[in-house]
């Protein structure tokens, strides 16, 4: 599996790669406009994981950034506070508010990961 994870947190970052599965390639950016160009010229991510609220460029801009390039990517969103989030219902992101349950954080991105293999 290949996961782009997209934080200005990166403590969250590093403790998501500690739950996952040490085989998968996790992609790790601390903010939205680095990873938006990287996923210009990469787009074989199996699943991207964002932060919504970031400086200077938003969760919310890299998801519709990914989204326009590719429609079919399987994203979710981590943010702290899920009442600014106005993303189309088509988009069909998973959010989860931080502080997240990591288990069940962990078994959402393991199910995505399953559907992209079927």
């Amino acid at each position: 599996m290949k996961i782009m994870m997209v934080d200005d947190e990166p403590e969250l970052i590093d403790l998501l790669c500690e739950l996952l599965p040490s085989t998968w390639r996790i992609d790790k950016f601390n903010d939205a406009r680095s990873a938006g160009e990287h996923y210009q010229d990469h787009q074989n991510y199996d699943l991207v994981i964002t932060d919504f609220k970031m400086a200077p460029k938003s969760g919310e801009g890299l998801i519709f950034d990914i989204k326009y390039i590719n429609p079919a990517q399987k994203i979710i969103v981590v943010t702290g506070d899920p009442s600014g989030l106005n993303l189309p219902e088509k988009f069909k992101i998973q959010i989860f508010q931080k502080p997240a349950n990591m288990k069940s954080f962990v078994a959402a991105i393991m199910d995505l990961c399953a559907e992209k293999q079927n």
